[in-house]
């Protein structure tokens, strides 16, 4: 359930108008004027962002630079605050603009050294990126055993360079007519850039039905095993949230099915 930052960390972030819940952030931040506050699981990670996004030369693209506190903090309590930028999402991605914006991000970052706060996450998402790298063992979900079995069994050595990525793109670009697109929600990884981009390509054939065609736009060299290791990744991250009791969605198994056997 959606809760306000208490108000002490409004005061400290300067926030001075009634907040709203918007979609972004897993549905947990709110907006408040000119910026959006959010919880902030991993304070470390968080601090890191900001540096990170505070850096960057915004060239083919826009980001949501972080707010600091009165202190100079960036996380309050266990909230952050970003700028509040104009756009909107698109389901599915707007392939067009995407590319060429997401490329211009993980250009801009390429030069930045692998965070040591990633050995430390647990959450499903990063087991999921470690199995898709081999690094882990899985724990899958009966349901999803088949495809996650097909899946492993074509996987094959890669070479590409790796560097910061950002690992949730699919959703979080945010269009606007005049502007650049806004890169917001920045998960990190370190791997190859083309993994980051498999991953969107999955997740809009997964919930929105899009071709796999799109992804022909992907280095020729790496494309068919990043597609199936960002297919591993996304197939784990969902076998942990129904391990853990959660429901499957309509159509969510058939679609991993569908996956494996195309790739």
């Amino acid at each position: 359930m959606q809760s306000d930052p208490p108000l002490q960390v409004l005061r400290r972030f300067g926030a001075r108008d009634v907040c709203e819940a918007i979609p972004s952030g897993e549905g947990r931040s709110v907006r408040c004027g000119n910026m959006v506050l959010k919880p902030a699981d991993n304070p470390v990670q968080e601090e890191w962002r900001a540096r990170l996004l505070l850096g960057i030369q915004q060239q083919g693209f826009r980001v949501a630079r972080p707010v600091p506190a009165e202190d100079g903090c960036y996380v309050v309590d266990g909230w952050t605050a970003d700028e509040w930028v104009e756009g909107q999402h698109a389901e599915p991605p707007n392939w067009h603009e995407f590319w060429p914006a997401t490329r211009a991000f993980h250009a801009a970052i390429r030069h930045i050294p692998r965070p040591d706060f990633l050995d430390a996450r647990t959450h499903r998402w990063a087991n999921g990126d470690r199995v898709a790298w081999q690094e882990a063992d899985p724990r899958v979900h009966a349901y999803l055993v088949e495809p996650f079995d097909r899946l492993r069994s074509l996987l094959e050595p890669i070479e590409a360079p790796w560097q910061v990525v950002h690992g949730d793109l699919g959703g979080n670009l945010l269009y606007h007519a005049a502007l650049p697109p806004a890169i917001i929600d920045v998960s990190p990884f370190f791997r190859p850039v083309a993994y980051a981009e498999a991953i969107a390509v999955v997740d809009s054939f997964l919930w929105y039905g899009t071709s796999l065609a799109v992804a022909r736009v992907l280095d020729r060299s790496v494309a068919h095993q990043s597609l199936i290791r960002a297919a591993l990744f996304r197939l784990v991250d969902h076998s942990e949230w129904l391990v853990t009791g959660n429901p499957s969605y309509p159509g969510d198994v058939e679609g991993f099915q569908a996956l494996a056997t195309r790739a």
